[in-house]
């Protein structure tokens, strides 16, 4: 089975995707929203491939929406390497690319 790991951004993403939803609408709907996300990328333990190619923002890393949010990520024999979480709003090419 495929293990999902969590790069440094990718884990200060969701930390911020709790805070916002919480202050939005409550602690409930922050655990709910970051266990749908979980769920989602779960998911991808079964079928890693399933997420769309954007090789053209950066050379073999995939995408899947999530609610509002978009995951990045890579794919290993073993491994499911999550980049970044980002909302959809946001200027994905510079957030991914360092800017």
């Amino acid at each position: 089975m495929i293990e999902i790991r969590l790069s440094e951004s990718a884990k200060a993403d969701l930390t911020d995707i709790w805070s916002t939803t919480f202050e939005t609408w409550g602690a409930d709907q922050a655990d709910t929203y970051l266990d749908d996300i979980d769920r989602a990328l779960n998911g991808l333990t079964a079928n890693p491939r399933m997420g769309a190619d954007c090789s053209d923002i950066i050379q073999g890393v995939r995408r899947l929406i999530t609610g509002r949010h978009v995951a990045f990520y890579q794919v290993s024999d073993e491994i499911l390497f999550v980049i970044r979480v980002l909302h959809q709003s946001m200027d994905m090419k510079r957030q991914l690319r360092g800017g």
